[in-house]
């Protein structure tokens, strides 16, 4: 398995025991590979804190809605 794979398999977390232990081994021994990996973890949380910002203002307007409602 190549570490592309290997770092998206850990970003999931779908990665398995024994790929798990390569991943830890690889990050301790491979800066190059660590700083992918942070790379796309910080990645990963930039898309999720984006897709946070655009579902709140909709959130908001259907919660709007139903406190209308009961009103």
């Amino acid at each position: 398995m190549n570490r592309s794979d290997l770092i998206d398999k850990y970003i999931q977390k779908k990665a398995t025991a024994e790929e798990l232990k390569l991943i830890k081994q690889l990050m301790a021994e491979d800066a190059d590979f660590k700083e992918e990996v942070a790379f796309h973890l910080e990645l990963q949380q930039a898309v999720k804190n984006e897709e946070s910002k655009k579902l709140k203002p909709q959130l908001q307007a259907l919660e709007g809605k139903k406190s209308n409602l009961f009103a």
